[in-house]
């Protein structure tokens, strides 16, 4: 992946054709349809195959990807680098709000606060091997069933913004 958050050649967009169209994301034009890559946590156990499932998406035209450091505690991203190395042109999504609880009673916990959104994003480069990652989604976790900010999780969302800017 390039500094922009992408990887550095083109291979994606000479390939199959974009899948449903196109559309824009980061001010690039990419294929209406991604691959989210929260269910390659699964592949854990052969992680050759989970690194050949994102290559093969992006052969077929999927030329952006959705992730984040919490998905498998890491692994997810980790797949994702090892693949788009040195490859296509893949804009990469990822989001932050969350950290990963594999002992707790739900595989995520609330990671909110300024300080942990900023660890966050610094786990997401340093994980997916570069120093910009295109978009950066707020996942907000106080809303649902089970995952509720409380005490000190709590934090105005305009401070959390400024702490992404």
């Amino acid at each position: 992946m390039t500094s922009s958050g992408t990887s550095s050649s083109s291979r994606a967009t000479n390939a199959a054709p974009r899948p449903g169209g196109t559309g824009s994301l980061a001010g690039r034009a990419v294929s209406r349809i991604g691959y989210g890559a929260m269910q390659l946590e699964r592949l854990r156990s052969d992680r050759a195959a989970a690194v050949d499932l994102v290559r093969r998406a992006v052969d077929r035209g999927v030329d952006h990807l959705d992730t984040a450091q919490f998905y498998g505690d890491g692994f997810v991203n980790e797949v994702i680098r090892e693949a788009l190395r040195p490859t296509d042109d893949v804009v990469v999504v990822s989001k932050v709000g969350a950290d990963s609880d594999p002992g707790g009673p739900l595989p995520l916990r609330p990671a909110q606060r300024p300080e942990e959104l900023r660890a966050s994003v610094e786990d997401n480069l340093k994980s997916l091997g570069t120093d910009r990652i295109a978009v950066v989604n707020l996942r907000r976790l106080d809303t649902g069933p089970g995952l509720r900010a409380e005490g000190d999780q709590a934090v105005d969302l305009d401070d959390q913004l400024a702490e992404l800017t």
